[in-house]
């Protein structure tokens, strides 16, 4: 009974071994299959990994060989035609340019005051007189084709201008006008003043008829307002304005020049640096101070010390020399 028992327990204990043994053996193929799985695994990754790098770098290399060979061509393409195009534009634009603004710094260099007024020259001041003047005067004679007399037009109460007489003129930069043939004997001779440290100023030039009309009645309409005829007034406004056509502003060869410190007409302006300067120096420049004092009996009109006729270079040496006035010459 007791050797039975003991068998029975034997064949237990050999059971249940054998059954841990083949569970261990289980176990263990079971690790070893899924280790051998999960290493085919990583191995089977790490291929398709590096497969996929190797296949990334030779895309990425095979893209930028193609786009530095596009951006070659299309630099090639862009930059070649640019120089002509470029040209192309600069002909063009210059095409749209008017014929003046090209021809504009050629006539400022060609003429002698198209865009500088003389007056802002610096030239010296007995050499402006002496070398304009006469080269002026040479210029007029010889492209015109006309004679000096025209500098030597005597207008007075005797020799009136025709009602239709319009000279050329040309602006003083203050908006005056004057004859465009003796313009720039004026300007010249303002430059020298100036540079002498003196203020001159042109109060009055050209003159309409109709203007020196409108004067003329205003005064007479004065003095009879004070008392006289209509004959008294008329003789009397004739001392001090021209009757309309006999005024040598309505010839546009006369200036009325004064100092910017004394802008009176009266006699005091021959006091002043700027009269005495035109005195000395206004015949080198072609004037003559047109009615001087103790000549009002040949000339017709009071002394004015402020008013100056061109008359030409020559002329008015020898007319301010002598000590006559223009009737005389």
């Amino acid at each position: 009974m007791f050797t039975q028992k003991k068998t029975t327990k034997q064949k237990f204990s050999r059971r249940i071994a054998g059954l841990i043994l083949a569970l261990v053996t289980l176990l263990s193929s079971s690790l070893v299959y899924v280790m051998t799985a999960h290493a085919f695994t990583y191995e089977g990754d790490d291929k398709a990994i590096i497969e996929m790098r190797s296949r990334m770098i030779r895309e990425a290399e095979l893209r930028r060989s193609e786009n530095k060979n596009a951006l070659a061509n299309e630099s090639e393409r862009v930059t070649q035609p640019e120089r002509p195009d470029f040209e192309t534009r600069l002909r063009e634009a210059e095409s749209r340019r008017t014929d003046a603004e090209f021809r504009q710094p050629e006539q400022n260099r060609n003429t002698s005051s198209s865009a500088v007024p003389p007056e802002y020259t610096t030239p010296s001041e007995r050499q402006t007189g002496q070398q304009l003047g006469l080269q002026t005067e040479r210029n007029v004679n010889s492209t015109q084709n006309v004679s000096a007399d025209w500098m030597l037009a005597l207008v007075n109460a005797g020799n009136p201008l025709p009602d239709d007489f319009s000279p050329k003129l040309k602006s003083l930069t203050n908006g005056l006008q004057f004859d465009e043939r003796a313009i720039s004997y004026l300007n010249a001779m303002l430059t020298a003043m100036r540079a002498q440290g003196l203020s001159p100023v042109v109060c009055s030039a050209f003159r309409t008829i109709e203007r020196q009309r409108t004067l003329f009645d205003n005064k007479v309409s004065v003095l009879i307002a004070s008392g006289l005829t209509q004959t008294q007034a008329e003789a009397e406004a004739r001392k001090s304005i021209a009757y309309p056509g006999t005024s040598e502003h309505n010839l546009g060869l006369a200036a009325d020049i004064v100092a910017m410190s004394y802008q009176l007409l009266d006699e005091k302006q021959a006091t002043t640096p700027e009269n005495k300067w035109l005195l000395e120096h206004s015949a080198e420049y072609g004037f003559i101070l047109r009615y001087p004092n103790g000549k009002e009996t040949v000339t017709g009109v009071k002394y004015e010390p402020w008013h100056f006729r061109f008359v030409g270079v020559t002329a008015a040496r020898e007319i301010m020399a002598s000590g006559i006035c223009l009737e005389e010459y």
